[in-house]
């Protein structure tokens, strides 16, 4: 299996070198994986078991960044309103702490202490919350920094062991890249550019703006005279956000993040998808510290290091895949899918909606925003080469659904008004005097 070259044009890669006819250096009993020779190599060092840095200023810097995350929490909650999100820096915060005041590089020990710290800290955080109703009275939501903090412990978990082996990952892409040039090949990899959709973003946060603005003006016009006829044409724009939102968004929004999927053409002109953050849970083929689990793993987030190994790793997968040596509908397959028999169903100016066969022979569909500079979906032909354009036949839909609801609501309220009062004028009498 050969390499591929990045279709970003973001600099030199160092895989665009032709490959030596014949040879694979992926396949065969005796090759080993970057990381299988790279913890070895870490090891004969004798840095595998690296334990420098001290277990009392660990404790101390888990717990005191701890504290500091608790801050949005404790400022938030004072006002009523308990995000567990914000409770997720709890943990990431101490993590920081014992990274900063250089804790001991033991990864079970650096993971019980921010564990413990994070637990501890959310737990004070919850109770000083909840006193004021009292322990059994206060409101559920308060638990929320204690749940939130300890899953965020476990994600802390895999960002842990670049600092317990700081060498181990540069060693790796050591080992990667030197067989990355080995290799080398003429493959192509396509990540998207997060730019290239934005025009489809503004399209959608467009199209919600006609129903709050038509709702809350139409209240405005109802609050002095009670009328129900604006009322419920008001109410009619509100239910109207909601069929926005399911009828006309919902289709879009997988376009939304295009940058957490690769896609690769290989020599022989098949095309894979990749989610970096499903192949990065494969501990065979894992390439960063990055878990993905809170913020999107994307091609941009990699270092060139990083990449060097999901390169290496993606086309060991690839290979193993190929080799049958994978089951069929394992977990590999999701993570890194060959588009067999690929047939574009639908096509727009925003995505490909494309039909191809799965491990088990089975036909699926999936989507392809046309985000990855260069991409073509037939070989030899013409890629991507500009954004998507501003979809305005989304805006004008939205508004012509939230003029429908309010009119429809409109007509009931008057209905329900019944036919307007005829205007009594008081009787006038004319006197004259002579």
């Amino acid at each position: 299996m050969n390499g591929w070259k990045n279709q970003n044009r973001t600099g030199d890669d160092p895989w665009d070198m032709p490959s030596k006819k014949g040879e694979d250096r992926t396949s065969g009993p005796e090759y080993r994986s970057p990381q299988f020779s790279a913890l070895v190599a870490v090891k004969a060092e004798g840095k595998g078991e690296e334990t420098s840095g001290s277990y009392g200023t660990g404790a101390l810097g888990a717990f005191l960044g701890a504290l500091l995350g608790a801050v949005p929490t404790l400022a938030t909650g004072y006002f009523g309103f308990v995000s567990g999100w914000l409770a997720l820096l709890i943990p990431f915060a101490a993590r920081k702490g014992y990274r900063l005041l250089h804790g001991a590089r033991r990864g079970g020990y650096a993971f019980a202490v921010i564990l413990a710290s994070s637990l501890a800290v959310s737990t004070a955080t919850s109770a000083f919350l909840t006193y004021p109703y009292g322990f059994l009275a206060g409101p559920v939501f308060f638990l929320l920094p204690i749940i939130f903090s300890f899953f965020g412990a476990l994600a802390c978990r895999r960002g842990l062991e670049s600092y317990v082996n700081p060498k181990l990952m540069e060693t790796m892409a050591q080992w990667a890249k030197q067989e990355n040039r080995e290799v080398g090949g003429t493959g192509e990899l396509y990540a998207a550019k997060q730019q290239w959709i934005r025009p489809l973003k503004a399209s959608i946060l467009l199209s919600m703006f006609p129903e709050l603005a038509l709702a809350i003006f139409l209240l405005i016009l109802a609050a002095p005279t009670d009328s129900l006829t604006l009322i419920f044409a008001s109410l009619g724009a509100i239910i109207s956000v909601f069929a926005v939102i399911f009828c006309l968004i919902f289709p879009s929004l997988g376009l939304l993040q295009p940058n957490a999927v690769v896609y690769i053409r290989t020599e022989t002109g098949k095309l894979w998808r990749v989610v970096l953050a499903q192949l990065n849970n494969q501990e065979a083929y894992r390439f960063t510290h990055k878990s993905g689990a809170i913020r999107v793993l994307t091609w941009e987030r990699l270092d060139e290091a990083e990449r060097e190994l999901a390169k290496s790793n993606i086309r060991r997968a690839m290979a193993d895949m190929e080799r049958g040596s994978i089951l069929p509908g394992s977990l590999l397959y999701m993570a890194l899918t060959p588009l067999e028999g690929l047939q574009v169903q639908k096509e727009n100016k925003w995505r490909w909606k494309v039909r191809y066969l799965d491990s088990r022979g089975r036909g699926k569909s999936v989507s392809i925003p046309k985000a990855y500079p260069g991409l073509s979906l037939t070989p030899g032909t013409p890629g991507l080469n500009a954004p998507v354009p501003f979809r305005w036949g989304l805006v004008l839909s939205a508004l012509a659904l939230t003029l429908a609801f309010a009119i429809v609501g409109g007509m009931i309220g008057a209905g329900l008004e019944g036919p307007p009062k005829p205007i009594q004028r008081a009787a006038a009498t004319v006197q004259a005097q002579m």
